[in-house]
């Protein structure tokens, strides 16, 4: 069971538990570094890679990597953990070869950061995924996509995004995630905001490129993003009232304007409370 748990390390982060982090000193150093580290079950989830995994799964690789074996997880234990489970039910929409990386743990977390993250950030995420050139990762999103969507109609309903995570969620969970992802507010998740919603935990965010969106938003280069700039994006149809709010919870310096920074920051905090959205007339296809 120890080494499962340590598999499970090395599947989600992509890198070795207990390991020392001075790769200058020897081989026979750095060996007992490990050991050491192991005998006193010191093991760590500090580093910038396991900010998108989720406590259910660092809970299920702790449990099965303590040193003294009668606190450590059964296989049965190990078997009816949260994070077992949860991802028991997604995987049937997702090829074995396919999770190598840990794509159902990133899908799960990416879909309730996503839902829960500030209108602008989302805005953000869509106009990244848009421009995003078809890669490995994203055929593989596109089958766990065209797989939800059982019924073949180009879409996510919410009867079908249940299905794949009802038991993952209370259903009243479900119903403020779906509703939090369905930017457009027309009943379903389309493919463009699978794409944005699963784009955090899946890539690293490079600063350039979201300067870049920054810049698409800023369309006169004047290093700010106004309420009328915002007007002018998301289209008439939305009140003043909603653009006052998306800036209201963005703008930490209260000059009724985001800056570069202020977008920015999006990325590393979220403090966003509810799930309705502004966006519903921007829908990139």
């Amino acid at each position: 069971m120890w080494s499962i748990g340590v598999l499970a390390y090395m599947l989600l982060a992509s890198a070795l538990p207990f390991e020392c982090e001075d790769r200058n000193r020897s081989f026979s150093v750095r060996r007992k570094v490990t050991i050491e580290k192991i005998q006193k079950n010191k093991l760590t989830f500090k580093e910038e890679r396991w900010k998108s995994i989720s406590a259910e799964a660092k809970e299920f690789i702790k449990a099965l990597c303590k040193t003294n074996i009668d606190k450590r997880w059964t296989a049965h234990e190990a078997s009816k953990s949260t994070w077992i489970q949860k991802q028991s039910k997604l995987s049937d929409f997702i090829d074995g070869d396919d999770d190598e990386d840990g794509l159902l743990e990133k899908i799960s977390r990416g879909l309730q950061d996503y839902s829960k993250a500030s209108d602008l950030k989302k805005l953000g995420l869509l106009i990244l995924a848009h421009r995003t050139p078809t890669t490995g990762d994203i055929v593989k999103l596109r089958k766990v996509f065209q797989k939800l969507d059982y019924e073949n109609d180009g879409v996510i309903t919410v009867n079908e995004f249940k299905g794949a995570l009802g038991s993952l969620y209370p259903e009243s969970d479900l119903d403020k995630m779906f509703h939090g992802i369905d930017i457009e507010q027309n009943g379903t998740i389309g493919y463009s905001e699978f794409l944005a919603a699963t784009f955090e935990t899946m890539f690293d965010l490079e600063e350039n490129k979201l300067r870049e969106v920054f810049s698409i938003l800023d369309e006169d280069n004047t290093g700010f993003v106004s309420q009328k700039k915002l007007q002018e994006i998301l289209g008439r149809e939305c009140k003043n009232g909603s653009i006052s709010e998306l800036l209201n919870e963005t703008d930490l310096v209260l000059d009724a304007e985001i800056s570069v920074d202020e977008f920015l920051d999006l990325f590393h905090f979220t403090k966003r409370k509810k799930a309705n959205t502004v966006l519903g007339p921007l829908m990139v296809s």
